[in-house]
């Protein structure tokens, strides 16, 4: 027989199966997140306030015939519109004509929309509207919890890991990143009444459920994350014994999925071409190869917090030992559920659940900001695991009825007890998602900030912002994509003077020799060639090498591959300019410790070693 428990454990018991706790998580994500409120506008904002007031980022790049702003239209693959970009610096040289990444997400462009309705330019009103979409995520979590788990402290302990959940920090603040907010809404909303029809019998989530998860996926492609958890559900939850209506439930959902990529395709949305982005159907033998080194990765950070995001800028060789952790980690943690919850029912559940949803998520490069499902299902695992540092049952309701005990819930008698080595470990997660996440998650909505003005605004700093930069090509040496990029849109939303053309002529993350040819011509050399790591293939798959003799055109410059490497890429590109390089014309830059400072190009004959960045995203 298990002892009482003690007062303070009845204390944490009561306040954590609280009715009103959900009004508590959500005033406390509340506290953690109400910081950023006073914060501007960064990176991609620009650019959305830009077509939200219908201002083109250059001649011949228009839209035409688009119903809503194209805000996550960032390359649509059409050549004419490619060149333009290019031929303004949206877009650095080396872009494919063809590359495209057009994500169809109306959704969320509707949200954005009312933002510039009610208050043009105004970013507080629009961290505003973020903060409601998060505060309404927590609200949404809690109460499915206590759907799945039912009201009590267990409920209570996974809400609260959730509402604290680090990874939540940087999509909550970046206002261009609220797509993920309102694709967690939508897919926990979706899970839900999906629940409520197939346990409790409600027959309009059969209809409800599907077109709640569609509306979800109208928002972004994170949705679809929420269907690990609809077959979680058929594999471990379902009440219908018979398997054949388990998996037929799941029909209606892969008939939204596959509606929803018909249109998806007819439109011309979709990604080609560029190495950051894996598009699954297109691509399915790069999207497996990318699931086997980026899942261990995704699902080590969302148990420690290591930022995975690390690995694309790590060495080859670093990312591989970091998965190869990730999933000796993910070993260890599969024993440590075993020695403490146990495999019930619910457990599997949210195991399934995290799992699967981590899978979508390798399309991209890891990053904890798209952790939302894999943080629901871990907050349902890490809660049950919780349970084992008190005595059984002290976290819980009354002993399990009939039909939980059917369920897979366990008894007192059956809970199982951890060991020491097993305490420990759980004593650890408890710190570290409980005590530390919290503060956690304030660094990473801060992060945004420190990502703008430590790297994607440092080329818009670097500038004069007086009517000396009007009419003048800014050339940076070495630099990132989107740093580049956003010199131009944040300078016209700012309404500060902005150059006529902007030029990037190599990664920054490269050592990089520049070498004079003649008056009018220099040659680049990047350790390691051209689009050879992850970070620099934005703009260009690693897959598509540009081919020794392939020559750029633009209006003030031609670029022309002259060497490659043994491992396929380009290793030297000579850039000749029509104006002679010490022409005042052209404002040089080049980042040496971290920022960037004037350059004066080398004389004929001459030699530069411009050493690697520190930080380039």
């Amino acid at each position: 027989m298990n002892p009482p428990p003690s007062p303070w454990r009845q204390r944490v018991d009561a306040l954590l199966g609280h009715r009103r706790l959900t009004w508590a998580l959500v005033a406390l994500a509340l506290a953690f997140s109400a910081p950023t409120l006073n914060d501007d506008f960064h990176a991609d904002d620009f650019a959305h306030q830009m077509l939200l007031s219908g201002v083109p980022f250059a001649p011949g790049a228009v839209v035409e015939g688009a119903l809503l702003p194209p805000l996550f239209t960032f390359m649509d693959g059409v050549p004419d519109h490619n060149r333009a970009l290019k031929e303004r610096g949206i877009f650095s040289w080396w872009t494919p004509e063809d590359v495209r990444v057009n994500l169809w997400r109306p959704v969320t462009v509707l949200t954005h929309m009312l933002d510039h309705a009610l208050a043009p330019g105004r970013a507080w009103v629009a961290h505003v509207h973020n903060l409601l979409w998060f505060l309404l995520v927590v609200a949404m979590a809690h109460r499915l919890f206590v759907q799945i788990e039912g009201a009590g402290a267990l409920a209570g302990l996974a809400g609260l890991i959730y509402a604290l959940d680090d990874a939540h920090g940087l999509p909550m603040a970046w206002i261009a990143h609220r797509n993920a907010l309102i694709c967690a809404a939508f897919g926990i909303a979706a899970l839900a009444l999906h629940d409520r029809w197939r346990r409790g019998g409600w027959r309009p989530g059969a209809l409800a459920a599907p077109a709640v998860f569609g509306v979800g996926l109208l928002a972004g492609e994170a949705t679809i994350g929420a269907l690990a958890f609809f077959f979680a559900h058929a594999l471990t939850l379902d009440p219908e014994r018979r398997w054949g209506p388990r998996i037929g439930a799941l029909a209606p959902y892969a008939a939204v999925v596959v509606v929803w990529r018909v249109i998806y395709n007819l439109f011309g949305h979709g990604v080609e071409g560029s190495g950051l982005y894996i598009d699954p159907v297109r691509s399915p033998l790069d999207f497996a190869q990318a699931v086997v080194e980026r899942l261990p990765l995704l699902l080590f950070d969302q148990w420690t917090s290591f930022p995975a995001v690390v690995s694309n800028f790590a060495p080859p060789p670093f990312a591989t030992v970091a998965a190869l952790v990730g999933v000796a980690a993910m070993v260890a943690l599969a024993a440590l559920i075993h020695r403490t919850a146990g495999w019930g029912r619910h457990t599997a559940f949210w195991a399934i659940g995290m799992g699967l949803a981590a899978i979508p998520l390798c399309a991209t490069f890891p990053y904890n900001r798209t952790l939302w499902f894999v943080g629901l299902g871990g907050a349902g695992l890490l809660a049950h695991m919780l349970r084992a540092i008190w005595a059984p049952g002290a976290l819980g309701a009354p002993a399990p009825s009939d039909a939980q005990a059917a369920a897979g819930v366990p008894t007192r008698a059956e809970a199982p007890r951890p060991g020491r080595a097993a305490r420990w470990s759980l004593a650890a997660l408890a710190i570290l998602h409980l005590g530390l996440s919290g503060p956690l998650m304030v660094l990473n909505a801060w992060s945004i900030r420190l990502l703008s003005e430590g790297i994607f605004h440092l080329c818009d700093h670097a500038l004069p912002e007086d009517a000396s930069i009007e009419g003048t090509t800014a050339i940076f040496v070495n630099a990132n994509d989107l740093c580049v990029a956003t010199v131009v849109s944040r300078r016209m939303v700012r309404k500060v003077p902005a150059p006529a053309r902007v030029r990037q002529l190599t990664s920054g993350i490269y050592d990089i020799e520049v070498i004079g040819i003649d008056a009018h011509t220099i040659e680049l050399r990047p350790q390691g060639g051209f689009h050879s790591r992850s970070p620099d293939q934005l703009m260009r798959s690693g897959d598509d090498p540009l081919p020794v003799g392939a020559i750029v055109h633009l209006s003030d410059v031609q670029i022309e591959i002259v060497a490659h490497n043994p491992e396929g890429f380009a290793s030297a590109a000579r850039a000749t300019f029509k104006a002679r390089l010490d022409d005042p014309s052209l404002v040089w830059r080049a980042m040496f410790d971290g920022r960037f400072v004037p350059f004066t190009p080398p004389s004929p004959g001459q030699r530069v070693l411009i050493p690697a960045a520190e930080l380039s995203p």
